[in-house]
């Protein structure tokens, strides 16, 4: 075999290998549901399909147990309307109320553990129920079919990936039918910033072309100008923005009090002062004896003719 044919075998195995890119995300093209090993070996539990037809994604989980997976896919274009035939109705139709119903179980389970873990005691500090960690209220994903548009789109990958990754019950492969496309490289930005508030588009997509070259074709502004991914990166932005303006606000709230800080010390050591001097003003004559059982200051001595009462 030639170098030329070497090189364009090894191009297209290269093409069959997934990638990951966080520690519980990894990617790749449709093949990657054939590759048990790597499943088993990286502990995949969660699947998520970009740009796949509901009817042709139902056909190839079928073989996959609810109980141990969850699939759900992005299809803006589902409908229950469109026309199958009767056996890939039903087989569609079984998909979407089982892996619904597992998306269901899960939600309810993560919202119970954030309660349980935000509620006990041993935190320090009230933390944010699990609504406030997503962009739209887990009430809302009950169906494992998702049709958002937009920055829509965007923000319920990032909350299904979120609620994948606080269940505690394995990772996620999110692919698409060759692991190449457009829609699958928008939304691993998309979950790149999500991460990594102060990088730009550019820097995520040129990393996500490091994982995988085979989406040097792409051009990064056919993906920076797909709908609702600008949007999000300025939600995304905006959002640091405003943490980082609630910080400096706080800090300079705490650095400007501590002249009142001090004042309130101040007040509190001349109350002190104030009733030893009025304890002192009860004395009488014959009492001004040194006191051996409490030296030190005022208050000590204070304290040490405290001390009898308590025996």
């Amino acid at each position: 075999m030639s170098f030329q044919n070497q090189f364009v075998v090894a191009s297209c195995k290269n093409q069959l290998i997934p990638q990951q890119l966080t520690n519980n995300v990894f990617f790749g093209p449709l093949n990657t549901l054939s590759q048990l090993d790597f499943l088993q070996t990286h502990n995949i539990k969660f699947f998520v399909a970009v740009g796949i037809p509901t009817s042709r994604v139902a056909q190839y989980c079928k073989s996959m147990s609810a109980e141990h997976c969850l699939v759900v896919n992005f299809d803006s274009e589902f409908s229950p309307q469109t026309m199958l035939s009767q056996s890939d109705l039903d087989l569609t139709s079984q998909y979407c109320q089982t892996q619904s119903m597992s998306l269901e179980l899960l939600r309810s389970r993560v919202a119970a553990q954030t309660a349980t873990y935000y509620n006990s005691d041993r935190g320090l500090t009230p933390q944010p129920e699990l609504d406030q960690t997503l962009y739209h209220s887990a009430n809302n994903y009950n169906c494992n079919v998702i049709t958002a548009e937009g920055i829509s789109k965007f923000e319920t990958f990032n909350d299904l990936l979120t609620l994948f990754k606080l269940s505690n019950s394995g990772n996620v492969l999110v692919f698409s039918s060759s692991g190449n496309d457009q829609e699958l490289v928008a939304l691993l930005i998309s979950h790149i910033l999500q991460n990594n508030t102060e990088t730009s588009l550019m820097e995520a997509f040129q990393y996500i072309r490091s994982l995988r070259p085979s989406i040097a074709s792409i051009q990064p502004d056919s993906i920076f100008w797909c709908q609702g991914l600008t949007e999000f990166a300025d939600r995304i932005r905006l959002q640091t923005t405003f943490s980082q303006n609630n910080d400096n606000s706080m800090n300079l709230s705490v650095s400007s009090n501590p002249g009142s800080i001090a004042a309130k010390r101040r007040t509190l050591v001349s109350s002190d002062d104030e009733d030893d001097y009025s304890d002192s003003t009860n004395i009488t004559v014959g009492s001004f004896q040194p006191d051996r059982s409490a030296s030190g200051t005022p208050k000590a001595r204070k304290i040490g003719t405290r001390l009898p009462d308590m025996y």
